[in-house]
């Protein structure tokens, strides 16, 4: 058995519908609810989520875009002031390059 390799075409049926309900709301006898969705992954699934490397890797860093180090059998990530912090919209702009491809 292998790893998935991307989750985005199983998904993206259910993101578009998300989308949708976030925009317009969950209408239920004539009383429109807001929706908002909130997950717990693990590190793994969520790098598969996220289209990241998992958590041994150069590019694994959740929060800054930064390539990690090799030190010592572990990878560490030496953030200073020049290193651009991951965004909601960095995740949706490679979201948008692997539906491209």
């Amino acid at each position: 058995k292998h790893k998935p390799t991307g989750v985005h075409k199983y998904l993206a049926q259910f993101i578009k519908d998300i989308n949708h309900l976030q925009a317009h709301g969950l209408l239920i006898v004539k009383q429109t609810f807001s929706i908002c969705i909130k997950s717990i992954c693990d590190r793994p699934a969520r790098a598969l989520l996220k289209s990241i490397k998992g958590h041994g890797g150069y590019w694994a860093c959740e929060r800054w875009q930064i390539r990690g180090e090799r030190v010592e059998r572990r990878t560490e990530y030496p953030v200073d002031n020049s290193v651009a912090e991951r965004t909601d919209e960095s995740f949706r702009q490679n979201y948008r390059m692997l539906n491209i491809i």
